[in-house]
């Protein structure tokens, strides 16, 4: 109610209303869309540079792999050597021309080629596990990757 006394009081009332007309809804949907660009070119470089790193994983792998083949191969010769010398120091041990510790230091020399050459086809073994694993095969071809060299 309003008026000055309580006599001339009368009523009154108040309506309110809101009306809502979206006039920049288009820039919004263009946001969107571009929002949507954004993610897509996002994911794209995600996927480059997943293949980038699958890629130099089985470059690495396989380097690992031919450099360890070559370890294997070099311990293998240095195995012959040293059975040679060992035969070679046996015999002049046998002959009275070396003494005891030239026959032990010969022997101990073939067994740290053996235990070179274990270590190696070890090396080997887990770079061909690493190349499989690499190229994505270590599950279903594990016995072919496994053969010794």
């Amino acid at each position: 109610t309003i008026g000055q006394t309580f006599g001339d009081l009368e009523k009154t009332f108040s309506v309110a209303g809101r009306v809502r007309i979206p006039i920049w809804n288009g820039g919004r949907s263009a946001g969107e869309v571009a929002q949507a660009w954004a993610l897509a070119a996002r994911r794209r470089a995600e996927l480059d540079d997943l293949t980038d790193q699958v890629e130099g994983d089985v470059r690495k792998a396989y380097l690992d792999l031919s450099a360890a083949a070559s370890q294997v191969d070099l311990a293998a010769q240095n195995v012959v050597v040293a059975r040679e010398a060992l035969e070679l120091t046996r015999q002049r041990f046998d002959a009275g021309v070396a003494d005891n510790l030239e026959l032990v230091q010969a022997q101990e020399a073939v067994a740290t080629a053996e235990l070179d050459r274990i270590n190696s086809v070890f090396a080997h073994n887990v770079s061909k596990l690493a190349l499989a694993r690499a190229v994505g095969q270590a599950d279903e071809r594990i016995e072919a990757f496994l053969e010794l060299p």
